[in-house]
C-alpha cells in the first residue's frame, strides 16, 4: 500500500544461477596469458584493477548560450569490456522547435592483460556501434554527431616527470560519425622496462564533441620481488541468490610477528551475478599472517551508471530503529591464512582465494559467512545487527534490486531511476506501523512481518517498489491523481471516473510487483500469485466482497493487457502518462501498438480486459436498492450482511452484460461512500493453536484452475488465506515446512463465512497444529514462487568451485544485455525454481572455500561423508576442486574446475549463460551434457529433453 507517512509517526533457489557473459568481442589475439599472472625475470604487470576517472566536460552541459545554442546533456560511460557516449547538442531553433545533434554511440573491446611482455605486439580489436540521429539543420545543412572510443599510453618516471611513448603502430582510435557498425584494430608495442620508469600507464577513452570518460591501467615493472594475490568473491542472499551490485569494501594486513603491514581498504562491487575480484601484491619474501577483512554493505553501488551524480548508490537497506538512518546495514566476513604455506600452494606464482559469502551461513550455531573448511567458519563481525535480521535484508536487499532491474531493464527507465533520482532508503523492521512508501521522506518502510523470510514479504517488498517507481518516474507525483489533487480511498463500482484514481495507484503497483515476479532478474515459478490477495490472473469484479477491492481489478486488467501487448507497451504508451482518471487510461491503451503476430485487434484485447474485470459504466439503475447489488452495510438492528433502509447501494444491475460490446461508454456515477482498501481483509484469517510456527504453507485448490501455493507468515496465531473471489468449488490447506498438513477447508463452506463476518475481525475457521505435524528434524521454510511443486524448505548449503586461472569477470552493465541473454536467463531462471526443492537444511556440512566436502544429498546416494559433492564421483582428490588438507587454491591432478566467471580462450569469442551445479543436478565428467535425473542417460547441450525416457530437462 501507499500513504503518506503521519506526523506522529523466497521461493527456494535449489541451484545458483550465476549469470557468466562474456563479451561479445574479441579477446586479445597476441597476448599469449591474458588474465594470469606468469611470473618471469622482468616485465609490466598490473598494479590493481583499472582506475574510472570522472567524466570531464569539454563544453557546458545543462545550461545553454545566451542564444540558446550549446549541449543540453551529455554523458560517458566506460567499464572493462564496454563503454557508451550520448550527447545532446541544440544548434537552433526552427519553427519554436529545437534544431539539434544526437551522437550516441556504444563499444566494445578487450580488456588489457595483466602482464605485459616488453616487445610484444598486442592487437586490440574495437567495435563501436553509432546510433545517433542527424537531423537537417536550417543553419549547417545536414548536421552529424560524432562519438570514439582510443587508447593512448605513456611512461611515468622517478623524478615526476612524464615521456610519451610511440606505442601504438595502427589507429588509436576509432572514431564514429554515422549510423552504423565499425571495428578497428589497434596495435601495441609494449616498450621495454627502464631503471628510471615508476610505472606504465595505458589509457581508454570514450567521448564525443562534449565529454569524455577514461578508464587507467596502471603497470608497473616487476621481477621475482612480489607475488599476486587474487581474491574472487560470490555473495549470496538467504535463498542461494547471486546479490548484484552490492558495495564490498577489502582491506587486511600482514602480520609476522613483529610488524604488521595494513593495506587497503579498496571499495569493490559485485557483478550483476553477484562476483567480485580484489588484487593486490605483496613482498616475495613476505612472511607471517595474512588477514583480510571483506565488509559488505547493503548498499546497490553502480559505480559506471550515472553521467552526473557523484552518489553511485542507487538504495540502501538499513534497520528501522525509530528513526531514518542514512547509513546501509553491513556486516564483515575475516579471513586468515599462513602466507608462507600458500605460497607453497600458489599456481603459476599467484595465490588465488575463493570465498562463497553466503548469508545462509548465519543460520548456524556459530552463524559465519563464510568457512575456510567445513567447521572451520570464519570470523564474522555482525557489527550492529543480528544474525536473524542480516538473513532477511539479503533477501529484501535482492527483492529491491529486481523492481530497481524490472524499472531499468524491462520498463526503460534508467534515466529516472540510476541518474535523477537520489538514493533510496529501505528500512526494514519497521515497527511504527504497516508497510509502505513514504513519498514525502522519498523511503520504504517494511514492517516486521513484511522483513520475514516469505512469499508474501516478496510480493509487499515489490509493491512498495511499484509505489516508489510510480512517484520517482512521474518526476516526484504519482502519475494518477484526482483533478482536486486528493486521493479518497473510495469504492466506485467499477465506473471509470476521476474518483477511480486511488484505485489506479494501488492497482499499478501489484500490477508492477507481478512484472518483477515474472519478468525481473529473479523470476518465480507463478508470477502471478500475490500470497493472500489471490491470483492476478484470474478475473475480480470490483463490488463484489462488499466493494473494498476495486483496485484487484485495475491490477488485473493491466495484467491481461500487458500479457496481450506487453509490459513496455502499456507503459510507454498508457501508463506513463499522468492523467486524473482511469478512463482517460483505458482510452490511451486503446491506441497502443499492436505487437507482431497478435490475433485479433488491440480495442478487442483493451475492452476484454477491462470488461471481465468490471470496469465499465452500466446502464444506470433505478435508483432503489435490488436484490444483488453492493451496498454498505451499517449494521442496523445487530444484522449483518443484510440491506436495511440507509444503507448506501450501488444501484447498477446485479448481473453482468451478456458480453463486452454490451457495455456502454465511460460515465461519472460513483459509491464513494463506500471505503477501498489493500489490506488483508480483517476476517480472512484461520485461527491456529498448538505448537508454533513461524509461517505455514497455504494452498489454494480452485476447482478447474490451476493451483497455487505460498509461505505465509503466523501472526498473534491467525494466517491470513486469500480465497478465490466469488468462492466457488474447491480446497484450502494449510501445512507446516517439511511436516504434515493441519487443516483442509470447503471453499465453498468458507466463503459465504468470509461475506456474512465482513467489518468483523471473526475467523473463518480454526487449526490445531499438534506436535506430530512438525517435522523430525531441523527444517527452515522457504519462499514457494506460488508453485505447489516446492514444499517450501530450504537447503541453501551447496559448494561452487573456485574460478580457473584466466577467467574475468563480465563487468557489462545490466541495462547493456541483450533481450536474448535476458530471455535466457529469465527462462532458466523460472524453469529451475518451477522444480521441486529438496529437503531440510544439514547444518552440519558447512562447505569450504571452494568444497571439499558434499553437504547436499544427490539422487545416487553421494553426499556428506563420502567426500564426493558430484553424483559422478568427480569432486575432491581428483583436482576438479579442492582436495582434502587444501587450503586456499586449486592444487588438483587437473585443471577442469567448472568455470563460474567466463574465460577469455585465445582470440575466440564465447557467448552464453552458463547454468551452475546446483541440488541434485549431475554433470557429466567432462561437464559439457547435463545427465537425465530420471533414467541417469547423458543430455547434450540445447536438448530440453532426454531422448530416452523424455523426461525433461532438470
Amino acid at each position: 500500500m501507499h500513504r503518506k507517512k503521519s506526523a506522529a509517526v523466497h521461493l527456494l533457489l535449489k541451484r545458483l544461477l550465476c549469470l557468466l557473459l562474456v563479451p561479445l568481442l574479441p579477446v586479445l589475439s597476441a597476448s599469449p596469458a591474458s588474465a594470469s599472472f606468469a611470473q618471469t625475470d622482468a616485465g609490466w604487470h598490473l598494479d590493481g584493477s583499472p582506475q574510472i576517472l570522472p567524466v570531464e566536460f569539454f563544453e557546458s552541459v545543462g545550461s545553454l548560450d545566451a542564444d540558446g545554442k550549446g549541449f543540453k546533456e551529455a554523458s560517458a560511460i566506460i567499464g572493462s569490456g564496454s563503454a557508451q557516449y550520448r550527447d545532446y547538442k541544440v544548434i537552433g531553433t526552427v519553427d519554436g522547435k529545437e534544431d539539434f545533434i544526437l551522437s550516441e554511440a556504444s563499444f566494445s573491446f578487450p580488456s588489457l592483460p595483466d602482464r605485459l611482455t616488453p616487445g610484444e605486439k598486442i592487437e586490440i580489436k574495437v567495435a563501436g556501434t553509432y546510433t545517433g540521429d542527424s537531423y537537417d539543420s536550417a543553419y549547417y545543412g545536414v548536421a552529424s554527431g560524432e562519438a570514439w572510443v582510443g587508447y593512448d599510453a605513456a611512461m611515468l618516471m622517478k623524478d615526476g616527470s612524464q615521456g610519451y611513448l610511440n606505442a601504438f603502430e595502427d589507429k588509436s582510435a576509432l572514431t564514429l560519425t554515422d549510423p552504423g557498425t565499425s571495428t578497428s584494430t589497434i596495435v601495441l608495442t609494449v616498450p621495454e622496462t627502464n631503471a628510471d620508469a615508476a610505472s606504465l600507464q595505458i589509457s581508454c577513452a570514450v567521448g564525443g564533441s562534449a565529454a569524455r570518460q577514461v578508464m587507467v591501467y596502471t603497470y608497473r615493472q616487476q621481477g621475482d620481488t612480489s607475488t599476486p594475490v587474487t581474491l574472487s568473491c560470490g555473495v549470496l542472499d538467504f535463498w542461494g541468490e547471486p546479490m548484484p551490485y552490492l558495495q564490498a569494501t577489502v582491506s587486511g594486513q600482514l602480520d609476522d610477528g613483529i610488524t604488521k603491514t595494513p593495506f587497503g581498504p579498496e571499495q569493490v562491487q559485485t557483478n550483476v551475478a553477484g562476483m567480485f575480484e580484489w588484487k593486490t601484491r605483496l613482498p616475495a619474501d613476505a612472511t607471517g599472517t595474512l588477514t583480510l577483512r571483506i565488509e559488505l554493505s547493503l548498499q546497490c553501488w553502480i559505480k559506471d551508471a550515472f553521467s552526473a551524480r557523484a552518489d553511485k548508490t542507487a538504495f540502501f537497506l538499513s534497520n528501522y530503529n525509530g528513526g531514518s538512518a542514512s547509513s546501509a546495514t553491513t556486516v564483515a566476513t575475516i579471513l586468515k591464512m599462513d602466507f608462507e604455506q600458500a605460497k607453497t600452494d600458489s599456481q603459476n606464482g599467484v595465490i588465488r582465494l575463493w570465498r562463497d559469502l553466503r548469508f545462509a551461513g548465519l543460520l548456524l550455531d556459530t552463524p559465519a559467512l563464510s568457512y575456510a573448511d567445513p567447521g572451520t567458519p570464519d570470523e564474522v563481525d555482525l557489527m550492529q545487527n543480528t544474525a536473524r535480521m542480516l538473513m532477511s535484508a539479503s533477501h529484501l536487499y535482492n527483492q529491491t534490486f529486481n523492481g530497481l532491474y524490472t524499472g531499468v531493464k524491462i520498463l526503460d527507465e534508467k534515466q529516472m531511476l540510476l541518474e535523477a533520482a537520489k538514493p533510496l532508503p529501505v528500512y526494514y523492521n519497521y515497527t511504527d506501523g504497516t508497510s509502505l512508501f513514504d513519498s514525502a521522506g522519498l523511503a520504504i518502510y517494511l514492517d516486521a512481518t513484511d522483513t520475514r523470510l516469505t512469499d508474501t514479504a516478496r510480493f509487499v517488498a515489490l509493491h512498495e517498489y511499484g509505489h516508489y517507481f510510480d512517484w520517482i518516474t512521474g518526476g516526484g507525483a504519482f502519475h494518477c491523481v484526482p483533478a482536486n489533487g486528493s486521493l479518497y480511498n473510495a469504492n466506485h463500482g467499477g465506473y471509470l471516473n476521476d474518483t477511480t484514481a486511488d484505485s489506479v495507484l494501488e492497482g499499478f503497483a501489484t500490477w508492477f510487483a507481478c512484472v518483477a515476479q515474472q519478468q525481473g532478474l529473479m523470476p518465480v515459478a507463478r508470477p502471478d500469485v500475490m500470497g493472500p490477495f489471490g491470483s492476478i490472473a484470474v478475473p475480480s469484479l470490483p463490488w463484489v466482497e462488499n466493494g473494498i477491492r476495486e483496485e484487484f481489478s485495475v491490477s488485473r486488467a493491466l495484467w491481461q493487457t500487458s500479457a496481450a501487448l506487453g509490459a513496455k507497451s502499456i507503459w510507454k504508451n498508457a501508463l506513463s502518462k499522468k492523467h486524473d482518471s482511469l478512463a482517460k487510461y483505458y482510452v490511451d491503451l486503446l491506441a497502443c501498438p499492436a505487437p507482431a503476430g497478435m490475433s485479433g485487434t488491440v480495442e478487442e484485447t483493451v475492452r476484454q480486459a477491462f470488461y471481465t474485470n468490471g470496469l465499465y459504466r452500466l446502464p444506470p439503475g433505478s435508483m432503489a436498492y435490488e436484490p444483488g447489488e453492493p451496498f454498505r452495510d451499517t449494521v442496523q438492528n445487530g444484522q449483518t450482511d443484510l440491506y436495511d433502509a440507509g444503507d448506501l447501494f450501488a444501484d447498477i444491475p446485479a448481473l453482468l452484460p451478456s458480453a463486452a460490446k454490451d457495455a456502454t461508454d465511460l460515465g461519472s456515477p460513483s459509491d464513494q461512500a463506500r471505503v477501498r482498501s489493500s489490506l488483508l481483509l480483517p476476517n480472512s484469517w484461520i485461527a491456529l493453536s498448538g505448537e508454533n510456527v513461524e509461517a505455514v504453507l497455504v494452498t489454494i485448490q480452485p476447482e478447474g484452475a490451476a493451483a497455487y501455493r505460498w509461505l505465509a507468515p503466523v501472526v498473534d496465531n491467525r494466517v491470513y488465506v486469500g480465497l478465490p473471489q466469488g468462492g466457488g468449488n474447491g480446497n484450502v490447506t494449510l501445512s507446516v515446512p517439511g511436516g504434515k498438513t493441519v487443516y483442509t477447508g470447503d471453499i465453498a463452506a468458507l466463503y459465504p463465512i468470509l461475506l456474512k463476518t465482513f467489518n468483523t475481525h471473526a475467523s473463518l475457521d480454526t487449526a490445531g497444529i499438534p506436535a506430530s505435524a512438525l517435522p523430525a528434524e531441523t527444517v527452515y521454510p522457504g519462499p514457494t514462487g506460488g508453485s505447489t511443486d516446492t514444499d517450501g524448505l530450504l537447503d541453501p548449503y551447496f559448494l561452487r568451485e573456485g574460478p580457473e586461472d584466466g577467467q574475468v569477470l563480465d563487468e557489462r552493465p545490466f541495462w547493456t544485455w541483450t533481450d536474448e541473454e535476458i530471455g535466457l536467463l529469465v527462462q532458466s531462471n523460472a524453469a529451475d525454481k518451477s522444480e521441486a526443492q529438496s529437503g531440510a537444511v544439514n547444518p552440519g556440512h558447512a562447505d569450504s572455500l571452494v568444497g571439499n566436502d558434499s553437504d547436499r544429498n544427490d539422487a545416487d546416494g553421494s553426499g556428506p561423508g563420502n567426500g564426493d559433492d558430484h553424483a559422478d564421483g568427480s569432486g575432491p582428490g581428483n583436482g576438479d576442486d579442492y582436495a582434502d588438507g587444501e587450503d586456499w587454491n586449486d592444487v588438483g591432478d587437473d585443471d577442469t574446475a567448472f568455470p563460474i566467471v567466463p574465460v577469455a580462450l585465445g582470440s575466440a569469442a564465447l557467448i552464453g549463460i552458463l547454468l551452475f551445479i546446483g541440488l541434485r543436478r549431475k554433470r557429466c565428467d567432462h561437464c559439457t551434457t547435463n545427465r537425465c535425473a530420471v533414467c541417469g542417460m547423458e543430455i547434450v547441450p540445447g536438448d530440453a529433453f532426454c531422448s530416452r525416457c523424455g523426461a525433461k530437462r532438470r
